[in-house]
């Protein structure tokens, strides 16, 4: 059980310029961190800072689509929607945990919308394509909706703590990522899942079987990043 020593409603002043976590070496390449081992005035804080840039642009985030489920240190649950289609349905739901953060990267996990369960990848149905073509013209697409060992729903992409404790990434550690050019931030993984999971949603596509039709989400793509 994680324990937190902090409650929301707390606020520590503490200088953004003076924050600092110290990595042991020991630490550099180790098992993934359960419990919180960084002092959680540092977290909370930069919790409160990166959600509070998020809120500054509130309105920016809403024609897009992202809105604020729920705000509690250490987590924030955001929902995204594909506005470009009618009626707006919502798309996605994330967690994102700021336990450790930024020792070890934010932790994304995909859940719903309305009652918060965790979601599995085949709860999840949504693929988040990426286009890794090096051909122009031929799109060749690679699903960054992944299953954890237990299944669970992660998104692969570096900065996200879920990738970065995946066996296939043990190559590829978070400090290497770690305060260079924004990446692993709140902001940075906010747009990443708003351009590979809403960016190309187009509309509905029914699909006919022998049995039950099925509704699913239309892809654009020549909209698909790479």
């Amino acid at each position: 059980m994680v324990q937190h020593f902090f409650s929301a409603s707390m606020r520590v002043p503490v200088d953004q310029d003076k924050i600092s976590v110290m990595v042991p070496p020991e630490l550099e390449k180790t098992v993934p961190i359960i419990h919180q081992v960084v002092d959680p005035v540092v977290s909370q804080k930069k919790f409160d800072i990166e959600t509070a840039q998020f809120c500054e642009s509130g309105a920016i985030h809403r024609s897009r689509g992202i809105f604020v489920l729920d705000c509690r240190f250490p987590d924030i649950k955001i929902a995204f929607c594909a506005p470009q289609i009618k009626p707006i349905p919502i798309i996605f739901a994330v967690n994102i945990n700021f336990t450790n953060y930024d020792l070890e990267p934010l932790s994304v996990k995909f859940i719903h919308p309305l009652n918060f369960h965790v979601l599995g990848l085949q709860e999840l149905g949504h693929p988040f394509l990426r286009n890794i073509s090096i051909e122009p013209g031929k799109p060749n697409m690679q699903p960054l909706a992944l299953g954890l060992a237990d299944q669970t729903a992660f998104i692969c992409l570096p900065g996200i703590r879920e990738y970065h404790q995946h066996p296939d990434h043990s190559n590829d550690p978070w400090l290497a990522h770690r305060g260079k050019g924004g990446e692993g931030t709140l902001g940075f993984i906010i747009d990443k899942l708003w351009e590979y999971g809403i960016l190309a949603l187009n509309g509905f596509n029914i699909q006919l079987n022998a049995t039950i039709p099925q509704l699913q989400l239309g892809i654009d793509i020549n909209k698909v990043p790479s």
